[in-house]
């Protein structure tokens, strides 16, 4: 197929795609509302991992990289943080959430809340794409 004839997504389409997926998402997520900066969903199994990853990320990225990989999870060994995920991507949003004055738990709600309509958009734009 050659690439002009390819359908290109319109921005108010791709926009009413996130915000119909951010509504069924909040939806989903309304009975957790109110304990959102400080209970994580839905277990504490990987969310606590992750939390972990993300708080260390989000305390050593401002300091810089030489540190990073160096969390003390596995005492007395090096460069840990390369055994599992490294969660650079989440560590930087919570950076920025954390800057916001919001908790760490809150910023892995906020990621796993956004991860719904982001998946349905990025879905919409490789169907729409596609043809």
């Amino acid at each position: 197929m050659r690439a002009s004839r390819l359908a290109r997504p319109k921005a108010s389409e791709a926009a009413l795609v996130f915000l119909a997926a951010l509504g069924f998402a909040w939806a989903a997520f309304r009975p957790f509302a109110a304990r959102f900066q400080d209970h994580l969903a839905p277990n504490l199994y990987d969310p606590l991992l992750n939390l972990s990853l993300m708080a260390w990320g989000a305390h050593q990225l401002p300091l810089g990289w030489s540190g990073f990989w160096n969390a003390p999870f596995l005492y007395p060994a090096d460069t840990v943080m390369a055994l599992a995920d490294h969660n650079v991507g989440p560590a930087l949003f919570a950076l920025v959430v954390e800057k916001l004055g919001l908790s760490l738990t809150a910023g892995y709600n906020l990621q796993l809340l956004l991860s719904f309509p982001v998946a349905a958009l990025g879905a919409h734009v490789l169907f729409r794409s596609g043809g």
